[in-house]
């Protein structure tokens, strides 16, 4: 038995068990309601939140883009990486965590465009970040299956196309089976899976490369420019704008993480999960950059990026363990694009469906309207992996610049900035977007990375709008930053 068939074997065995996991779910524990498809009754214990919270934010970059740029570029890029990274999510955990549990249980919200429409009471605020969360998520999704496609041609020898379809058709399957429940223990089987096979292949590459001094010997030999902090291609500004969206954007721009507080079922778990988040995130920074560097001296002059991890795996593990070690980059993108999913479709049900086609709507209704949005959704990320022609980097950094700008200040305001209002959150949502967009049109990442214009000018309108006009009223600001109920918010909002 020849090794793809080997790997196509094992894939089969991870995908039936994701199937399964599921199913399970929602055969044993998922109630079939708003709370229980988004929040999964907010009864989730603090490792598989902490596993879900890092697994979503790594997604399959970690094997295909940003880890095999270490590859390319050595130290200079791992540490910033790293060190960004861990930054941004001990700062997620820091601001977030507590503020967005205690406000989910104050005011019931859902989602985190429950808590912008409580907090501003805007159409055009909930209308505006809804749009804008399901149209950027579905090229975000369809990153994470660029790289399916390209995993199946290049290590299981099957067509690109194949690799989206199968792995688009399973996520959406698997996350409207179960909603978020299923989600979340998906993640954490797929942690169990990804940190597993760390803990073989760093030793193995580092022994076969002659251990870590001789790794970093052979490339201060052949390309001292990787150690180096400030290089050609790492300028003082790049290296800022990195920092901007690395610290700042992914750690308090993304709604598919924060999510993850809402779920929190009180502190007691956010004060276990908090230090096994940070420590997995490093630990798998760690790793990659370990793998990739050792790489770089046994596998020297691969120039498609997207090959490198492949290439690792076809020439290091036997059959089995290979197959298992390309499951993990399939964790890794699956437990991101599931987690965008079910967050991209509650905008659907929660604010279009129910906010504005149908106020009235049930309980079961509003759960049906969620299920049958996943599965459309699935299928627009489908269809942008096909044809979009982008690769898996260039994909996840275009539409996270245009999202980081629409909830970094916004769900600040809903925790931290007591004076801001729905005038300048909308200015700098809409500003902050068409910014990254056009940058990124116009000049790419010659200058810097696009999050990094779009996060000043979101800023500047935001808080320059915001101090132009009305303050926002005491009882809103009472019931978000003080001892206001929900019934005094609800009453003030329905007259206003």
């Amino acid at each position: 038995m020849n090794r793809s068939t080997v790997y196509v074997i094992v894939f089969i065995f991870y995908i039936l068990s994701c199937l399964g996991i599921s199913a399970w779910v929602k055969h044993r524990e998922q109630r079939k309601d708003r709370e229980g498809f988004l929040l999964g009754d907010r009864s989730i214990g603090p490792w598989p939140i902490a596993f879900s919270f890092v697994a979503t934010l790594v997604s399959s970059s970690l094997f295909m883009g940003s880890g095999p740029k270490i590859y390319q570029q050595g130290w200079s890029f791992a540490i910033y990486g790293m060190m960004f990274m861990t930054i941004g999510v001990i700062l997620s955990w820091v601001v977030y965590a507590r503020p967005l549990s205690n406000l989910t249980d104050k005011l019931g919200a859902l989602t985190i465009t429950d808590l912008l429409a409580y907090r501003y009471n805007s159409k055009g605020i909930r209308s505006f970040s809804s749009l804008a969360t399901i149209i950027i998520y579905i090229p975000l999704m369809g990153s994470q299956l660029v790289a399916a496609g390209k995993l199946f041609q290049t290590a299981f020898g099957l067509p690109y196309w194949a690799g989206i379809v199968i792995v688009g058709v399973v996520l959406t399957v698997a996350t409207a089976l179960g909603g978020f429940k299923s989600v979340v223990y998906n993640d954490f089987f797929q942690g169990i899976i990804m940190y597993g096979i760390f803990l073989i292949l760093v030793p193995v590459m580092l022994v076969k490369a002659g251990g870590f001094s001789a790794v970093n010997a052979v490339i201060a030999k052949e390309a001292p420019e990787m150690f180096a902090a400030v290089t050609p291609k790492f300028p003082p500004l790049m290296i800022v704008s990195w920092f901007v969206y690395l610290v700042i954007g992914l750690g308090l721009g993304q709604p598919s993480l924060l999510v993850r507080y809402l779920a929190c079922k009180d502190e007691q778990v956010i004060k276990r999960a908090f230090p096994l988040a940070v420590t997995c995130h490093a630990f798998g920074c760690t790793s990659i950059a370990l793998v990739m560097t050792s790489a770089f001296v046994l596998f020297p002059g691969i120039t498609d990026r997207e090959t490198v991890f492949p290439t690792i795996v076809g020439n290091v593990f036997p059959p089995v363990l290979g197959g298992l070690a390309l499951c993990a980059v399939f964790a890794c993108m699956m437990s991101t694009v599931d987690s965008q999913l079910l967050v991209a479709s509650s905008c659907f049900s929660e604010d279009i469906y129910k906010g504005v086609f149908k106020k009235d709507a049930t309980e079961r209704q509003v759960y049906n309207a969620g299920v049958i949005s996943t599965i459309v959704i699935g299928i627009g990320g489908i269809l942008t992996a096909l044809y979009s022609g982008l690769g898996v980097l260039d994909l996840i950094i275009l539409a996270e610049s245009c999202l980081i700008p629409i909830y970094l200040f916004s769900v600040c305001g809903c925790t931290h900035f007591k004076r801001l209002n729905a005038a300048g959150v909308l200015s700098g949502m809409i500003t902050g977007a068409i910014t990254a967009f056009v940058w990124e049109l116009k000049f790419g990442w010659d200058l810097v990375v696009p999050v990094f214009p779009a996060v000043v000018v979101c800023a500047a309108m935001t808080f320059a709008v915001s101090y132009m006009t009305k303050a926002p009223d005491a009882v809103v600001v009472n019931t978000f930053f003080g001892d206001g109920t929900k019934d005094e918010l609800i009453a003030y909002n329905s007259r206003h």
